[in-house]
């Protein structure tokens, strides 16, 4: 039996990403739509820092709508932090072949026999900073809804005689562990 977001209203934040092997949702959002989640073959997931996450569960013959076109596909349950779906390679193998453009931020696949153009999210994220003090207030009123913190450093190396500066780029990994790579639908 398919569990479907006809009822719901709920606005989910997507991935497709061609570094994750599985398709999952969000173990939250599974929760907050009632979904039916039903013990699987646990899957160890190791994360961008190395660690490992399980999951134990799975929402089969899930549907959602991106951009007006439903899609099914049986989402892993993981604790996910930053989206609500991540679909993977499992995923993107049913809609085969697949052109990605990153200059305009589209996926276009192909459905039926049918082409679909996809189109990412354009909208510019904006940093602000913050105190400590505010960021744990932050956290405690809403529930660590915080998707990614960076910390940018510059180091600069001399080798030989002459000077280079190396960018570091390093994601606080206790908010989302995993950074995910592709497009944000």
């Amino acid at each position: 039996m398919s569990q479907s977001l006809e009822k719901y209203t709920t606005k989910l934040f997507s991935i497709i990403s061609f570094y994750s092997t599985h398709s999952f949702l969000n173990e939250a959002t599974a929760e907050d739509l009632k979904c039916r989640m039903t013990a699987t073959t646990p899957l160890s997931v190791t994360i961008a820092n190395g660690s490992k996450m399980y999951s134990n569960y799975k929402c089969a013959e899930f549907k959602w709508q991106m951009q007006g076109h439903e899609f099914t596909a049986d989402l892993r349950i993981l604790e996910l932090g930053g989206s609500d779906i991540v679909l993977g390679v499992d995923w993107m193998r049913t809609v085969s072949p697949l052109i990605f453009d990153f200059n305009k931020l589209e996926v276009t696949v192909e459905i039926d026999g049918r082409k679909l153009t996809l189109v990412g999210s354009l909208e510019n994220g904006e940093c602000k900073m913050i105190t400590g003090r505010k960021l744990q207030k932050l956290i405690q009123k809403k529930g660590g809804q915080i998707s990614q913190l960076y910390s940018i450093q510059t180091v600069e190396l001399e080798k030989e005689d002459d000077v280079k500066e190396e960018h570091t780029l390093a994601a606080n990994s206790a908010v989302l562990p995993t950074p995910y790579w592709g497009i944000i639908f």
